[in-house]
């Protein structure tokens, strides 16, 4: 499957709610539910076509190279979801799955870049990032690098160029008529919505601590299950 060139891969799943609560895992690795098939109706009978093609890999495909540092993340628009949803809804829906990830795989860079610079940032490091980021969806300037008071809030600032990186990288994909893919920027009310659910992940799995990394620990363990093979 890793040397698959496809643009997409579709499976079938008989339990996309796992029982731990690993929904975020499963979309994460997989992507959204694209339709759900319900029983025949009573009386009548459900027909499967199989398309069978002859396309073959060759023998020295190997797997595919890893994405581009900036990427397109595919995003399903928020029309097409008619319901209000709280915070917590956010991170279980499929159609956040991929911002959350790319929010958080850029926060746990962060850390990373951060320890090697001698900088050890805490969960209140984060979420001030977070607040941050989300000022600057709403209009407000961010603060310059060059102006930082401290080492880390340099840091914070060069933070929250990238995750404004990351937000540049995600784009609203339409399929048109003609087969061609229609791609709208990122609104922002989904971008802020989704910083907001991921600080209040962060507030939920902070211990009472000073200098509490609960979120950046869970972080680090979740990013690795999701890289791991399957």
């Amino acid at each position: 499957m890793k040397a698959c060139g496809s643009r997409r891969i579709h499976g079938p799943t008989a339990t996309p709610k796992s029982k731990g609560r690993r929904e975020k895992l499963l979309f994460a690795q997989c992507g959204s539910t694209r339709h759900t098939l319900v029983g025949a109706p009573l009386g009548k009978t459900r027909n499967v076509k199989v398309r069978r093609t002859t396309a073959v890999l060759p023998p020295d495909a190997g797997t595919r190279p890893p994405p581009a540092q900036k990427q397109c993340c595919r995003f399903f628009p928020a029309k097409l979801f008619e319901r209000t949803m709280s915070r917590r809804d956010t991170m279980r829906d499929p159609r956040y799955a991929g911002i959350l990830l790319e929010i958080e795989r850029s926060l746990h860079g962060a850390d990373l870049l951060a320890t090697a610079r001698g900088l050890l940032l805490t969960d209140s490091n984060i979420r001030s990032l977070l607040v941050r980021a989300i000022g600057e969806a709403k209009g407000k300037a961010p603060k310059s690098a060059a102006t930082a008071a401290s080492g880390k809030d340099q840091f914070a600032a060069e933070a929250q160029r990238q995750l404004a990186a990351v937000r540049a990288a995600i784009f609203e994909e339409r399929d048109q008529p003609d087969g061609s893919v229609k791609r709208d920027p990122l609104p922002t009310a989904d971008w802020i919505a989704a910083l907001e659910a991921i600080k209040d992940s962060c507030s939920v799995r902070t211990t009472g601590e000073p200098g509490s990394r609960g979120y950046l620990e869970f972080l680090r363990g979740f990013l690795d299950q999701v890289g791991r093979p399957r």
